[in-house]
């Protein structure tokens, strides 16, 4: 079982590290320049991220423990292995649906060839199916966060994470949008008017015509 005082306070701060993490790999894959985190996530989305990730990762430690306790030390074992980069690599992919998949092979190999150095008789499958379980947790947790639900659902029918980390670039197309409307309906208000004034010009020489 884990232990409350990992749960409370080590978890919750590994979780905002990955996040941070996440983040710089994602900028640094689409050679999008992130100075400050904010410039691609708003507070609100970044805390709910978080807290999806702090849910998935208590799911993949007590999944570890299934068969018995892992003690404190265990736990920091497991905590320096999700310290890794190769798994905040693959947790960007949680930010970028549609582009590449969650490879669980990848993270067990890399896993396993760590864990199974201070963990007695772990087994392979163990860690594939504790990722499995991690992803279930995160989706779960996900279902309650409205703004990070928003953000993957325009990611993902936006094609990228990189065609909603281009703020500027976003902006300017929302703006020239909303001026080509504008414009529209400029146009659509001068042809009514053109229109109206056209038939006065007949009503009133049908009314001239009719007199005279």
């Amino acid at each position: 079982m884990l232990e409350p005082l990992l749960a409370s306070s080590i978890i919750t701060s590994l979780a905002n590290d990955i996040v941070r993490a996440a983040l710089k790999g994602l900028g640094k894959k689409y050679s999008v320049d992130i100075k400050d985190v904010q410039y691609v996530l708003n507070s609100e989305i970044e805390e709910e991220f978080q807290r999806c990730l702090d849910v998935a990762i208590r799911a993949f430690i007590s999944f570890l423990a299934k068969d018995g306790e892992l003690s404190k030390s265990d736990q920091k074992v497991v905590l320096e292995y999700l310290k890794f980069s190769s798994v905040s690599e693959e947790i960007w992919h949680l930010l970028d649906p549609g582009s590449e998949y969650f490879d669980r092979g990848k993270l067990t190999q890399d896993g396993y060839k760590y864990l199974s150095q201070n963990l007695d008789e772990l087994k392979p499958q163990l860690i594939f199916d504790a990722w499995e379980e991690f992803l279930k947790a995160f989706s779960f947790a996900s279902r309650s966060t409205p703004e990070f639900r928003e953000f993957l659902r325009a990611s993902y029918e936006a094609g990228s994470f990189k065609a909603l980390s281009n703020i500027e670039d976003v902006l300017e197309k929302m703006n020239a949008a909303i001026n080509e409307i504008r414009n529209e309906e400029s146009m659509a208000r001068q042809s009514i008017k053109d229109y109206m004034d056209e038939l006065k010009i007949y009503r009133d020489w049908a009314t001239s015509f009719q007199m005279g």
